[in-house]
């Protein structure tokens, strides 16, 4: 999350809305996610998804993220996905790794619209 925000900075981007998605809905709850948010210090527009164990998988199923559960552990074990997603949702763009592109990805991002703010899409 360091990364991505750093280069959210370095993009000029700073207004634009990170939704991150859990990896691990067994232990990143409702209750959790605040916490969480704040331990990757979130900005006010971003946000973290979580939802039931069978939801999250199906959502990261569709989107491709591939991952895989220690059982063990607990630990998920993934490649950083980084998607940038246009105003209706959609992915647009996608980077697996090679933090290093992120700056270009978020450059070639539209603005939100002005007096947009991202809990208000």
């Amino acid at each position: 999350m360091h990364d991505v925000r750093a280069a959210r900075a370095a993009a000029g981007k700073a207004e634009v809305p990170l939704p991150v998605i859990t990896l691990d809905p067994w232990r990143d709850t409702p209750s959790q996610l605040p916490s969480l948010a704040a331990h990757w210090r979130l900005e006010p527009q971003d946000r973290v998804l979580s939802g039931t164990v069978a939801e999250v998988e199906s959502l990261l199923d569709q989107l491709g993220v591939t991952r895989q559960r220690n059982e063990t552990t607990g630990d998920i074990v993934h490649v950083g996905t980084v998607m940038a997603l246009d105003d209706r949702g959609h992915v647009v763009s996608r980077l697996d790794g090679g933090w290093g592109r992120v700056p270009q990805l978020l450059a070639g991002m539209p603005s939100p619209p002005a007096g947009v703010s991202a809990g208000s899409k």
